[in-house]
């Protein structure tokens, strides 16, 4: 099994003004703007998830000065309050959608808020961000049948690209992630990773890629994240309730 260097990407999900029993995964949009203001003064650069693989894979020179910003469930605020601070600043992200719950709403981060409909994840297509696949409802692995696990995914894929008429390369998973036998199907699938919602620190390679949490916490925080993403994935990853699905 290929192992890669573990990277600063960081995981995103509401982006909007709520009431604090909402916020628990939630960012403001005031507090988003100082997060990408905190990576210009620590001299960092977010760049797109595939220059973020191509470094890990060695195909790219390696920047210590990069990290790459992801979101997670397809939340309307997103595209609403998200999108256009990341177009003034012309960063690209990748965000991940939970196709069942389009132009709907879920509470898969305990807010259950309205999602984006197809139009505007077009629009974020348009404007050069990264569109992955949650699987069909967003589940971690231990919440779908294992029997399930590849229709799941293959749905989700399948649903994607004939809505939008592009590639999806890439897979999410709430916490968990593929084992030996699941991480074998999306190589030959053809996706290029799978990523989870926390670090995985020692089993880290292309599919099952870990990411750095942000949610509703102090600017100091989340600078203390970006400047010193080690430490934080050994912390999370001792801590991450992510086990491993068995072979």
């Amino acid at each position: 099994m290929a192992r890669i260097r573990e990277r600063p990407i960081f995981i995103y999900h509401q982006i909007g003004d709520y009431p604090a029993d909402l916020m628990q995964y939630g960012v403001t949009p005031a507090a988003f703007r100082s997060h990408l203001d905190a990576l210009e003064e620590l001299n960092l650069e977010a760049i797109p998830l595939d220059r973020m693989l191509a470094q890990m894979k060695g195909e790219a020179p390696f920047s210590p000065r990069a990290v790459s910003l992801t979101f997670d469930g397809g939340f309307r605020d997103a595209a609403e309050n998200a999108l256009p601070i990341l177009t003034e600043r012309n960063i690209k992200t990748t965000f991940f959608i939970p196709t069942e719950y389009v132009g709907k709403e879920h509470a898969l981060y305990r807010a259950n808020l309205p999602c984006m409909d197809w139009g505007q994840i077009r629009e974020l297509l348009a404007a050069g961000m990264t569109i992955g696949s949650l699987g069909r409802y967003g589940a971690r692995l231990t919440e779908i049948k294992p029997s399930e696990w590849r229709e799941d995914a293959r749905t989700a894929r399948r649903t994607l690209e004939d809505k939008l008429g592009a590639p999806v390369r890439y897979h999410a998973y709430r916490e968990t992630f593929p084992n030996r036998r699941l991480r074998k199907w999306f190589i030959e699938e053809g996706f290029e990773g799978v990523l989870t919602m926390c670090p995985t620190l020692r089993r880290s390679d292309l599919y099952r890629i870990g990411r750095i949490q942000v949610d509703d916490e102090a600017p100091n925080v989340f600078q203390s994240k970006a400047s010193k993403p080690l430490s934080i994935f050994q912390g999370q990853a001792r801590l991450a309730a992510h086990p491993e699905i068995q072979d």
